[in-house]
């Protein structure tokens, strides 16, 4: 059984201009939408990568195929996590892990994951 343990680095708000405080890595990330009401942010989106900064980016665009995320990211205040993991396998794997753990709103569909379905995700 292989643990693939996620260290979130914390939540920056998603807008224009922050990209620089998101590194060109591989990893998993999400984009959350903060309640007006408490202030805590809410899961709207997983997603992995090889290259998080990009995705911070094309994600901003309006060149955006999933809908939810062009108009959400315009219509709320959002935030960006992300989790370094260098394994594309860990990576594809810990996406669709955090998927089956949490409600996405915004994705399309469960995400495929790697083959390998012999693992556990930890979160911290």
């Amino acid at each position: 059984m292989r643990k693939i343990v996620i260290n979130w680095n914390g939540v920056i708000v998603y807008k224009e201009g922050d990209s620089h405080k998101v590194p060109s890595k591989s990893g998993v990330y999400e984009i959350l939408v903060r309640n007006k009401h408490t202030g805590k942010y809410m899961r709207k989106y997983i997603g992995s990568t090889d290259d998080l900064n990009r995705r911070f980016s094309e994600h901003l665009s309006l060149e955006e195929e999933n809908d939810k995320i062009r108009n959400g990211v315009r219509k709320y205040v959002c935030g960006f996590d992300y989790a370094l993991i260098g394994d594309e396998d860990d990576y594809l794997d810990a996406e669709q892990g955090l998927y089956d753990k949490h409600e996405y709103s915004w994705n399309k569909g469960r995400p495929e994951g790697s083959e390998n379905d012999n693992y556990v995700i930890e979160e911290r």
